[in-house]
C-alpha cells in the first residue's frame, strides 16, 4: 500500500511540474514541453505500451478537431489513401462519403463499384467498419479504414433511414478506376453529361466528349451533378472555362489576403445549358452551379444544393504525412457566400427516380428469396413489385402468404418458373423491369429536358 502512495505521490508531483512552467509562461515552448511531459507520464504509467509517434500523432488530430469538419491531418498512410483519390484510383469499396454529425453518409456509390454492387445506397450512415464503432471518425479516417488490398474483404454496418436495425454488408474490395464522367446524347440532339466528381480527370475527359458534341451539332446541354460531392478547384474552373462566356467564375476570399478571383475569356458559351442539381450537390459543384446560373448561361433543376462554400488546401510533409486545411471561402460570381446556405434551382422539382430513390431496399440477387424469410431483400423485392403496379400489401420484409401470392403472379406475367420463391433469375427479371419504371420516372431529368428544348429553340 505504501509503494502505491508513494507512485500517486510521484504522478501527482510529476503533472505539477509538468504544469508550472505553462502557468508561468504561456508560450508555444512552454505548451510543447507540456506535450513532452505528458508523452513522458503516458509511456511510465499506461498500462500498455504506446508509441510516442501514435501519441503526437493524437496530439496532432485532436488540434484538427477543433476546426471545421473539412480539415484534418493524415498519417503517412492516410495521406497515401487520400491521395490516391485525388488522382482517381484506388483499392476499396467505391464510395464517395461526407460527415454528418458523428457518423459518415454515403453520399453516393460510384456505379459498376462493389459497394454499388452490394447494394449500399446514397443517404447510407456507415456505423460499423469490421465490427468497430466509426463514431467521431473524420472521412478520411473512415476512408483509410474501408480501403485495402484488392481482393480483400470488409463488412460495413449501415443505418438506413426507414429501418431500426443495423444492416450488414460484407463486400469484397477492388481497384476502383474513377471515370468521373458518362455522357450521351438524348432524343432531339440533345447532350447528356453527368459528372460523379471533380477529379484530376475530368477536364481531359470533358475536352472529348465537348469536341464530339460540337461535331454533331448539340445546341444544349444537361449537366448531371446530382450527389457530385465537388472536388478539386483547378478542375471545375478549366471546366467552367470552356463553358461559361467572359466574366467571372468564382472568387476565393483567404485570411490576410486579396480576393483572388478565377475568370473566363471565353467570346461566347457554346452551348445552352440546364444543370441537374440535389442535396447532395456540393463544394465544386456548387461553383459550377453558380458560374452557371449567375452568368446567365443556364438553368438549374432540382432541389437546394449541400452549401459547402470553402476551399481546403492540401500539404504532404516531409515524413510522407499530410494536411487538409481549409484556408478561405468562395464566393458565387455575384459576391455570395454560401456556406451552410447552398444554392437555389431555378425549378425546385423533387426527385422521383426510383433507381435512386432512399425508399427502396437493396435487392442484390445473391440467394433466393423464399416463404418465411424475413430481410431486407425482402423489403426490396416488396418495394420493386408494388411500383410494377402489384398489389403488394404491409412493406414489412416479411415474406408472408399474401406476399406469396404476388410473387406468383409476378411469376405468371413474366413467364417464370412458378414456385414461390424468387431465385437469381426472377430476381434479375424483377430489377431489370424496375430499372425500365424507374428510368421513365425521374421528375427533374423530365423538367431539365422540357427546359432546355425552350432554350435552344
Amino acid at each position: 500500500m505504501r509503494k502505491t502512495w508513494k507512485s500517486l505521490i510521484a504522478i501527482v508531483l510529476a503533472i505539477s511540474l509538468l504544469a508550472a512552467p505553462v502557468m508561468a509562461e504561456d508560450n508555444t515552448s512552454a505548451l510543447m514541453g507540456k506535450i513532452e511531459g505528458l508523452i513522458q507520464i503516458i509511456q511510465t504509467y499506461y498500462y500498455k505500451d504506446v508509441k510516442a509517434s501514435d501519441l503526437i500523432d493524437g496530439a496532432i488530430k485532436g488540434m484538427f478537431g477543433v476546426l471545421d469538419k473539412h480539415s484534418t491531418y493524415f498519417t503517412a498512410e492516410e495521406y497515401e489513401e487520400f491521395n490516391s483519390e485525388i488522382i482517381g484510383e484506388f483499392s476499396g469499396l467505391g464510395i464517395y462519403i461526407e460527415k454528418k454529425d458523428d457518423y459518415i453518409q454515403v453520399i453516393s456509390p460510384i456505379k459498376g463499384s462493389p459497394a454499388d454492387k452490394a447494394g449500399v445506397l446514397p443517404g447510407d450512415v456507415i456505423m460499423y467498419v469490421d465490427g468497430k464503432d466509426i463514431k467521431g471518425y473524420s472521412t478520411e479516417q473512415a476512408v483509410a479504414i474501408m480501403k485495402g488490398q484488392s481482393g480483400t474483404k470488409v463488412r460495413i454496418g449501415i443505418s438506413r433511414e426507414g429501418s431500426s436495425n443495423i444492416t450488414y454488408f460484407d463486400i469484397v474490395r477492388a481497384v476502383i478506376k474513377i471515370s468521373p464522367i458518362e455522357y450521351e446524347i438524348l432524343p432531339d440532339n440533345i447532350g447528356f453529361i453527368k459528372i460523379t466528381n471533380f477529379n484530376g480527370n475530368v477536364m481531359s475527359e470533358l475536352t472529348k466528349v465537348i469536341a464530339e458534341f460540337k461535331a454533331k451539332n448539340v445546341k444544349g446541354i444537361i449537366f448531371d451533378l446530382r450527389n457530385n460531392p465537388g472536388g478539386l478547384l483547378d478542375e471545375v474552373v478549366e471546366v467552367c472555362r470552356v463553358l461559361i462566356p467572359k466574366g467571372t467564375i468564382v472568387s476565393v476570399k483567404a485570411k490576410n489576403q486579396p480576393l483572388e478571383t478565377y475568370s473566363s475569356e471565353l467570346d461566347k458559351a457554346p452551348f445552352k445549358i440546364v444543370m441537374l442539381v440535389n442535396e447532395n450537390s456540393a463544394s465544386a459543384s456548387e461553383i459550377m452551379a453558380a458560374a452557371i446560373q449567375d452568368s446567365g448561361t443556364g438553368k438549374l433543376v432540382g432541389v437546394n444544393t449541400y452549401g459547402k462554400g470553402t476551399v481546403q488546401s492540401v500539404l504532404k510533409l516531409n515524413d510522407g504525412s499530410g494536411m487538409k486545411v481549409t484556408i478561405a471561402n468562395y464566393l458565387t460570381p455575384k459576391g455570395l457566400i454560401i456556406d451552410g446556405v447552398g444554392i437555389k434551382p431555378d425549378f425546385e422539382i423533387q426527385n422521383t427516380t426510383l433507381g435512386t430513390s432512399k425508399e427502396f431496399a437493396p435487392l442484390s440477387g445473391q440467394k433466393s428469396i423464399k416463404l418465411k424469410d424475413v430481410s431486407l431483400e425482402v423489403l426490396g423485392m416488396q418495394q420493386r413489385l408494388k411500383s410494377l403496379g402489384y398489389q403488394v400489401g404491409s412493406l414489412d420484409g416479411v415474406f408472408g402468404k399474401g406476399t406469396l401470392v404476388i410473387v406468383q403472379k409476378f411469376q405468371k406475367d413474366s413467364k417464370l418458373k412458378l414456385d414461390g420463391s424468387m431465385d437469381a433469375d426472377d430476381i434479375k427479371v424483377l430489377n431489370a423491369k424496375f430499372d425500365i419504371q424507374a428510368g421513365s420516372k425521374d421528375a427533374q431529368l423530365d423538367k431539365a429536358v422540357e427546359v432546355i428544348k425552350e432554350m435552344i429553340k
